[in-house]
């Protein structure tokens, strides 16, 4: 079994703002981000099982008992702010801060040749879902957090009432991640890239100028590799999570077998994770509901909230 532990969040320093993000470098040297409104401080709680030690936070004390991912250079608070715009009573929620995010920093040195493998994470979400002594849970992830979300569907189908993905990472395999997580020689082009920060924007360059990407995407890459410190976060996540991608025959199997509810939630102008790509979802797995909001890529915030609330989506 697992160890839960109580720990505060890292002291925080404000490192720079962009847009409604707040960049945030702890003392440790790991850096995050997160929107800027309703910013939860409150103490973290860590749970432990194997080599996997992940911090996260609990609100709510309703029956619907749900573990919430966060997505790339974000952390627990941004799912956690999002579900407080609902009744306390309604849900228990569950916000992890996913490896190397906020505070559930790993062991960085040998994540090329040691990823987390498929037994490791399914032992782990058993372990926590049997520790808090329940019997089902919802699971919750936006864009990289619902990768996650997806796979504990997959890999825990007995334990899982109901999936909510919103702008999901996981429905389409995208080359260049594969290329450069999946492969070795991908994974070393990767560290040559951060060691060379000019040859990688060069790049990107040419990939936009060759139409490969489109503006939205160069955008958001710059965004989330601005710094080589989130250079670096891109590529340890992509290397320790690279065995976890949701395997999409087993998952639309699992999840038609089970019949578990599933809520798909895309945003009408998002470029990175766009309106078709839940087209596949929709074919494989009929029962499935997809919801379109007024959006680009993020949609964890109150606008979303309200009208989801209202439409009586979740």
């Amino acid at each position: 079994m697992g160890e839960i532990a109580k720990t505060q969040i890292p002291d925080q320093k404000r490192f720079k703002c962009a847009g409604n993000s707040l960049h945030l470098k702890c003392k440790s040297n790991c850096f995050f981000s997160l929107t800027s409104e309703n910013s939860d401080t409150s103490q973290l709680q860590r749970f432990q099982h194997g080599r996997l030690d992940l911090a996260y936070a609990v609100w709510g004390h309703g029956n619907r008992i749900v573990l919430a991912f966060h997505g790339f250079s974000l952390d627990h608070r941004v799912p956690l702010n999002f579900l407080k715009n609902w009744p306390d009573d309604l849900f228990t929620t569950y916000s992890f801060d996913l490896p190397f995010h906020g505070a559930s920093q790993l062991p960085s040195e040998d994540v090329d040749r040691n990823p987390l493998t498929q037994e490791e994470f399914t032992s782990y979400f058993e372990a926590f879902i049997q520790s808090i002594g329940v019997e089902k849970v919802a699971v919750l992830g936006y864009s990289l957090g619902g990768r996650i979300a997806m796979k504990i569907g997959e890999v825990l189908p007995e334990r899982v009432e109901h999936i909510y993905l919103f702008a999901p990472d996981g429905l389409t395999k995208n080359r260049w991640y594969v290329m450069l997580s999946h492969k070795k020689t991908g994974r070393s082009a990767f560290r040559y890239f951060i060691k060379n920060n000019r040859h990688f924007e060069y790049l990107l360059g040419a990939m936009h100028r060759a139409r490969i990407v489109n503006h939205k995407t160069v955008q958001f890459v710059k965004a989330n590799t601005e710094t080589t410190e989130l250079q670096w976060q891109v590529y340890n996540v992509w290397a320790f999570l690279r065995l976890l991608d949701p395997r999409w025959k087993e998952f639309v199997r699992t999840i038609n077998e089970n019949r578990i509810p599933i809520d798909l939630f895309l945003g009408e102008r998002d470029r990175v994770i766009p309106v078709k790509n839940g087209d596949k979802l929709k074919r494989d797995c009929p029962h499935a509901k997809i919801h379109i909001l007024e959006s680009g890529h993020v949609l964890l915030t109150k606008e979303s909230a309200r009208v989801i609330r209202e439409k009586g989506w979740m």
